[in-house]
């Protein structure tokens, strides 16, 4: 239920329920976690580090249809800094997609927001502002070679890196594996500046981007499904002058 608070208001007695978020652990960039309410008005908290310029994204994403996810994310000083409603993923899932402001530890608390009993799933990618050389915990991305990767949890984020060349023309293909995978993809350049969007659109369950790269550097590709389905995929890009 909370915390009972009583205060007085212009000579009345009111009474207030403060909501208290169980903590549930730490999240790791690109490693889903479940969760679940198990009692009606509760909430679990998490928490996630993060430096200035970074670029994060989370998805809380339904398992139990009765629920509509919510989310609230406070910086690391306590203030809040924004929430996400269930609006996006024909509203099965709540999204941030933020840049730091500050470094720090933040904390991202999770609701139903019709207060109901069921489980979840959360996702978690960091994208570094100031990537200079590839991260150890990213795949990379090898021109010509073809790449294996799974969606394992719905929601769920995987990041592969390259290096890229000023002035380089590249195209990405994403074909899926296992229907009903949707593959979506994301290129943000080194300062975590999102530069190219491509989605699939049904019937086809091929996906291509195909850009010119604005800078020399670290490029993160983001792969995931556009809604809330699971399933394998590969990767294959082809770079040229």
């Amino acid at each position: 239920m909370g915390i009972k608070n009583i205060r007085r208001i212009f000579g009345f007695m009111v009474c207030f329920f403060v909501s208290s978020s169980a903590f549930s652990g730490e999240l790791i960039s690109g490693t889903p976690v479940l969760g679940a309410f198990k009692t009606t008005h509760s909430s679990n908290s998490y928490t996630f580090s993060a430096m200035k310029g970074d670029r994060i994204k989370i998805q809380m994403t339904r398992l139990d249809e009765v629920l509509g996810p919510f989310m609230q994310i406070y910086a690391p000083g306590g203030e809040q800094n924004a929430y996400a409603d269930s609006d996006c993923c024909h509203y099965r899932a709540a999204q941030f997609n933020l840049v730091a402001t500050t470094s720090g530890v933040f904390r991202v608390v999770c609701r139903d927001r019709k207060n109901a009993v069921g489980s979840y799933s959360l996702s978690m990618i960091r994208i570094s502002g100031q990537a200079a050389s590839i991260e150890p915990e990213r795949g990379l991305l090898d021109p010509w070679d073809k790449k294996t990767g799974s969606i394992e949890q719905p929601g769920d984020f995987d990041a592969v890196v390259f290096m890229g060349e000023e002035g380089a023309h590249v195209t990405i293909r994403m074909d899926e594996i296992d229907p009903p995978l949707n593959p979506f993809m994301q290129l943000y350049d080194s300062e975590a500046a999102c530069i190219a969007v491509a989605e699939c659109r049904p019937p086809h369950r091929v996906v291509l981007m195909k850009v010119k790269l604005p800078k020399s550097g670290v490029y993160t590709l983001l792969c995931q499904d556009r809604y809330v389905s699971t399933g394998r995929y590969t990767l294959m890009m082809e770079k040229r002058d």
